[in-house]
């Protein structure tokens, strides 16, 4: 399954594998996992897995944007068939291909998000507050956010924020490359979700932002029509760089220094005291014992 994208000739992404190394969307995945299989592996601890569930599992792929489900068990293609959410496309041996409805990369929110204050220390803090909000579609209309414009809602975390509704914008020319995501928006000032994992190397062109939203993605409210994201360097990328290329010029120059002549060494042997001294020094240091009648045997010396 890490293989799609190789095999479909990049028209098909996957879930599995991509966002294991390093991701924060991680969790999210499992989550779904669980949800959309019979035997899922359940990999990360800690989560609160929710056991298979086609429906609530399908939403979670809508709002990640995932595009395609696959599945092969009775179970899992049982309930996938009634879910109208669900476009059944091809088949592959035991595989069912379903195709998502509504899974857009960029859509427009429904209400203004909210600021959850301490959530972007990021890591634990961040997980139990998004997981919390993720497992519960109840909450989906309002975005959870890690920072945002002062004019935005600031809540604590198990707070319920009333829903600030905003005027939809439609959204066009949605195009996604390896590293660039641009769209066009009917109207400005609106929040748009973009359904890529949020990291702090993202840049936006046309607009403000971007900000992490619960589970792991991106809000970005624009200023023109026209919105470009990219993904750039950050201080810390140029720090790593400038650390590198001093790396690399101070190798040059032990390398183009003469080489270092290092000197025969000098024979030692070790005194019962374990003390280091020359054999000479080691032989006018030992003498020999003063009124003893049997004659003097000098010692092994130790090794």
């Amino acid at each position: 399954l890490m293989l799609l994208p190789y095999w479909t000739d990049g028209c098909i992404g996957s879930m599995e594998g991509l966002y294991f190394e390093s991701s924060a969307t991680t969790p999210y995945h499992f989550l779904n996992q669980s949800e959309l299989s019979e035997t899922p592996s359940s990999a990360q601890r800690d989560l609160l897995y929710q056991g298979l569930n086609i429906d609530l599992g399908v939403q979670h792929l809508q709002l990640l944007g995932v595009k395609y489900y696959m599945a092969f068990s009775d179970p899992a293609v049982a309930q996938a068939e009634q879910n109208d959410d669900l476009t059944e496309v091809a088949t592959s041996g035991a595989w069912h291909i379903y195709e998502v409805d509504d899974s857009e990369l960029v859509t427009s929110v429904e209400a203004e998000p909210v600021v959850v204050r301490g959530s972007d220390k990021g890591g634990k803090t961040w997980l139990a507050m998004a997981q919390d909000w993720y497992l519960d579609p109840s909450q989906w209309d309002v975005l959870r956010a890690a920072g945002g414009p002062d004019d935005w809602e600031r809540i604590d975390r198990d707070d319920r924020p009333d829903a600030r509704e905003v005027d939809p914008v439609r959204i066009s020319n949605i195009d996604e490359g390896t590293s660039t995501i641009s769209f066009d928006v009917s109207d400005v000032g609106t929040p748009v979700l973009v359904k890529t994992s949020y990291f702090p190397n993202w840049q936006a062109d046309g607009a403000d932002g971007p900000w992490r939203v619960a589970p792991n993605l991106m809000v970005v409210v624009p200023t023109s029509e026209h919105v470009e994201l990219r993904y750039g360097r950050t201080p810390v990328d140029w720090l790593a760089w400038l650390v590198t290329a001093a790396g690399l010029a101070f190798a040059i120059v032990l390398w183009r220094r003469p080489a270092l002549l290092i000197p025969e060494p000098v024979p030692r042997r070790w005194r019962l005291r374990f003390e280091r001294v020359d054999d000479e020094q080691a032989s006018e240091s030992v003498a020999e014992p003063e009124d003893r009648h049997e004659p003097y045997v000098e010692p092994e010396p130790k090794q």
